[in-house]
């Protein structure tokens, strides 16, 4: 039987997501790919205002690679797909594991961090999203944001502070500034805070709301953006 000590170093979340980051790395798109890509690189590099919804988180966090000396610019802003790939597995391994060990409280003599292995090696060689993360596209974002999210629920709903309530609020303000499809969560979320929620909660609800707005005013880049006539303005 292989000690804890000895999964921990063999299947640790940051051994495989460093695998899967290089893994993305070697395979990214050299250059533009197709679909959104060429739009989303010129938005990007000149800060200009993408097709709507705008994607504002987007294209202010990817501005930051495009100061990165390495190959092209297209090629900076394919590897900031992979880098959020690679992070994404890694809360979802973070996720599949306190599941597990916290809320279906299993023998402690299984294999937990194995599961959670299988989980991130069986979405990260996927088809989907293997080909999202060596191309210049927001859905590896959404994927990091989302996991988040569900990871910051999980922590607050198991006792572990109302800071990662709002953690989760103020993400979920800036996922809708990635990619609005974060909306359709919404009334399972809300339905999740209504049912862990038995005290304070319409204190809490507030904060959650303050923390979202807060994420959410990422949208006043579109507007004070699009008055500098940028190259690509979408209005």
């Amino acid at each position: 039987m292989i000690s804890s000590r000895s999964e921990k170093s063999l299947l640790g979340p940051e051994i495989i997501c460093l695998v899967f980051l290089i893994l993305y790395f070697l395979t990214a798109a050299p250059s533009l790919g197709w679909r959104d890509a060429p739009e989303f690189t010129v938005t990007t590099l000149t800060l200009g205002i993408a097709h709507p919804a705008g994607f504002p988180t987007y294209s202010l966090l990817t501005k930051a690679l495009t100061f990165i000396p390495l190959g092209s610019i297209a090629f900076r802003l394919n590897l900031f797909s992979a880098l959020f790939a690679a992070l994404a597995l890694y809360i979802l391994y973070s996720l599949v594991k306190r599941l597990a060990t916290e809320e279906i409280r299993p023998s402690t003599e299984f294999p937990w961090a194995y599961a959670a292995a299988c989980s991130v090696l069986v979405i990260g060689l996927s088809a989907t999203l293997w080909e999202n993360a060596t191309t210049t596209e927001v859905y590896t974002l959404n994927l990091f944001f989302l996991a988040f999210i569900f990871y910051s629920a999980i922590r607050w709903s198991s006792g572990d502070g109302d800071c990662w309530l709002y953690a989760g609020s103020f993400l979920y303000g800036l996922a809708a500034g990635n990619h609005a499809s974060v909306a359709l969560y919404l009334p399972g979320f809300l339905v999740y805070f209504f049912l862990c929620s038995r005290e304070s909660t319409f204190r809490r609800l507030m904060c959650i709301l303050l923390f979202f707005l807060a994420g959410f005013s990422v949208y006043l880049y579109l507007p004070i953006r699009s008055l500098a006539d940028p190259t690509i303005d979408w209005g």
